[in-house]
């Protein structure tokens, strides 16, 4: 017979049980303790993690740092940060040892050329007329100040001077030629070698193009400390003044011959609403497309991108005619966007370095207002100043001269002296016999006499300063084609201009 457990046996069954479970507790109180464990060191490995990144992060950031210090020696220079911004590389030193050693300053001469140069074989003859001589104030300051008059240090720099200068160290020359011309056909040996390294692009007239070249050829230029003053030229330019008294003309004055300054002619049709903001009206400006800029403008030029932007897309020819609708607009950059970048770029340092809208339009202001105010007295304030150009009313070319009107009268008259320099025969020789007395010729530097030597530079030293032309007296001109070369070399030869 089967039994069925009472209801007092089932409850005291269940007390068993829960006594057994209540006993049993101690065992089952393991587990905890590993899940914790397993927690802890979960969180000690992403502490670990957490610092190794942290200390990534810092070690990147002084490695930016540091490469930031030392001019980025991995990416060899400055890292374009727009296809409109130039990578410009400047040497620790120049090239020229000479130039280097004296701490003297040259002048870079640029060819913008559409051709071959027709009057080579002249400034072949110019710079010649430059060879073996050095400015007497960095001389001076070399020789006798440095040596403190020590007869053997003076000795020995002399000798260092005589084997680094014996050449021509004045004058530092650029060729751009239009990239579809051939170089080995147009230009000899010597004139090639002024195109190296000079990125090329094909140029046309009245287009951004020349702008484009003009700043490759600053590019270049640049590179070499010692460039001081930067010319621009054509292959039909020529020289007014023999090398000597160039020199002194451009390197004394410390203004950019390029009109910055507001005028009656700046032609405000050509500017555009489109080229705002980084072109507002108020800052257009007009000047001749040949002049001369100081190392600080070519720079500002250089660091722009902005500006060269806007004019790229909206300086240009443009034709519109529709049922009712008529619109013809013309725009020079090679007039414009040098007077105003030289204008607007040099004293934008004050840059926004926040997405703050308020902050960022203040920044703004602020910089085009420094600008505006105090930025036009580092330049010329005359239309056309370092090249003579003779234009004819209502023509788009200035006049070419012919064999007939070369003469030495055209140079002393007209060339050499206008409404803003007039310039005496009496004072354009005066200037050139005091330029020629602020030199020493590196012959002389063969003499043991180190007392005399110390005293013919500091003595012709005091002439560096005195051999200057007012600002608004032409340096160059143009155009003068093939048919003068004979003419010019004739005139320039018979004159010790050449």
């Amino acid at each position: 017979m089967r039994r069925t457990p009472s209801s007092a046996t089932l409850a005291e069954s269940k007390s068993q049980k829960s006594l057994r479970g209540a006993g049993s507790a101690p065992t089952r109180r393991a587990s905890p303790p590993r899940s914790i464990g397993m927690e802890w060191q979960q969180r000690l490995r992403e502490r670990g993690r957490r610092r190794d990144i942290e200390g990534s992060v810092v070690r990147l950031r002084i490695l930016i740092v540091l490469c930031v210090l030392s001019g980025c020696l991995f990416f060899r220079g400055t890292v374009p940060v727009s296809p409109d911004q130039l990578d410009v590389r400047v040497m620790s030193t120049s090239p020229d040892a000479c130039a280097a050693f004296l701490s003297s300053p040259k002048v870079a001469l640029l060819f913008l050329a559409k051709g071959r140069m027709v009057h080579h074989q002249m400034w072949e003859s110019w710079l010649e007329r430059a060879t073996g001589v050095l400015p007497a104030e960095h001389l001076a300051l070399k020789l006798c100040d440095e040596s403190g008059g020590d007869g053997v240090a003076g000795n020995i720099w002399t000798s260092q001077i005589s084997g680094r200068c014996s050449s021509q160290h004045l004058f530092s020359l650029y060729l751009h030629l239009s990239k579809e011309l051939d170089a080995d056909e147009l230009l000899g040996p010597r004139w090639i070698e002024y195109t190296r390294d000079i990125t090329r692009v094909i140029t046309r007239w009245g287009h951004h193009s020349l702008v484009e070249a003009t700043r490759n050829l600053l590019a270049k230029a640049f590179e070499d400390p010692a460039n001081e003053r930067f010319v621009l030229l054509s292959e039909t330019h020529i020289p007014l003044w023999d090398p000597l008294s160039l020199y002194r003309v451009l390197t004394n004055e410390g203004r950019s011959s390029i009109n910055a300054f507001p005028h009656d002619n700046m032609d405000m049709q050509r500017w555009t609403k489109r080229m705002e903001p980084a072109v507002p009206e108020t800052q257009w400006r007009k000047s001749q497309q040949w002049w001369t800029l100081t190392r600080g403008h070519v720079e500002a030029v250089l660091d722009d991108s902005e500006i060269y932007r806007a004019f790229r897309e909206h300086c240009r020819w443009e034709l519109m005619i529709g049922t009712d609708t008529f619109y013809h607009r013309k725009c020079f950059s090679d007039e414009h966007y040098f007077p105003t970048c030289v204008l607007a770029v040099h004293v934008a340092v004050f840059k926004p370095t926040t997405s703050d809208t308020l902050f960022a339009r203040f920044s703004s202001h602020f910089v085009r207002l420094l600008s505006i105010k105090g930025f036009e007295h580092e330049t010329i304030p005359v239309f056309a100043t370092t090249t003579y150009v003779e234009w004819i009313p209502g023509e788009a070319h200035p006049m070419s001269f012919v064999p007939e009107d070369v003469t030495w009268e055209l140079f002393v008259k007209t060339l050499r002296s206008n409404e803003a320099c007039p310039l005496s025969s009496a004072d354009q020789q005066n200037m050139v016999h005091t330029s020629h007395e602020s030199f020493v010729p590196v012959e002389l530097l063969d003499g043991d006499d180190m007392a005399a030597i110390c005293g013919l530079a500091t003595t012709r030293s005091r002439n560096a300063a005195l051999a200057a032309l007012p600002g608004a007296c032409t340096t160059f001109a143009r155009k003068f084609g093939e048919d003068t070369v004979d003419s010019v070399h004739y005139v320039l030869e018979a004159n010790e201009i050449i």
